[in-house]
């Protein structure tokens, strides 16, 4: 039970940074065109 939990916050916070890390250049590139 507790190592399913872990592994799910883990692929669930991965997730999330991955998510982060792909908008900041996304938003970035979009200021830059408008």
């Amino acid at each position: 039970m507790e190592q399913t939990e872990i592994l799910y916050n883990f692929e669930y916070y991965k997730t999330l940074n991955d998510i982060e890390h792909t908008n900041i250049p996304v938003t970035g590139e979009n200021i830059k065109e408008l």
